[in-house]
């Protein structure tokens, strides 16, 4: 980053970012169970369900995420959808591990293997961030 930088005019050499390592730490904070997610989130099941979106201060979007794959000869073929929590979304947190990674490998017509076997796969491991509990009054 600090070479390419961040934002719109970066392909031109005018997107600024310096790294800077430091001994910052932001768990020093009275922390809720909840987390704001940086990425999105497939959870894994019902129970994962309950105690993420289900819970009481839980503040979430869903999006329908889709696109395009290539079969083993290059040939485009249309992904299975799948329904995420979006980025950004407020989910219930026990500092455990969540989400899901699904094969969304296209759905062929009979007796075609153009795949051969191969997963085509989308990630739904959030990335969590921890929420003080000030922030959920």
């Amino acid at each position: 980053l600090a070479d390419a930088g961040l934002g719109g005019l970066r392909s031109t050499g005018h997107g600024g970012f310096t790294f800077e390592l430091s001994d910052f730490t932001m768990f020093n904070r009275n922390l809720s169970d909840y987390a704001v997610t940086l990425a999105r989130y497939l959870p894994a099941g019902a129970a994962e369900i309950a105690s993420t979106l289900q819970a009481s201060h839980a503040a979430y979007k869903l999006v329908v995420v889709g696109g395009w794959c290539q079969d083993n000869t290059g040939h485009p073929w249309r992904r299975k959808q799948v329904r995420m929590v979006r980025e950004g979304s407020i989910i219930g947190w026990n500092n455990e591990a969540l989400g899901y990674i699904a094969d969304v490998v296209p759905e062929l017509p009979p007796g075609m293997d153009q795949f051969g076997g191969r997963p085509v796969l989308r990630y739904g491991v959030p990335f969590p961030i921890p929420v003080a509990k000030e922030a959920l009054l």
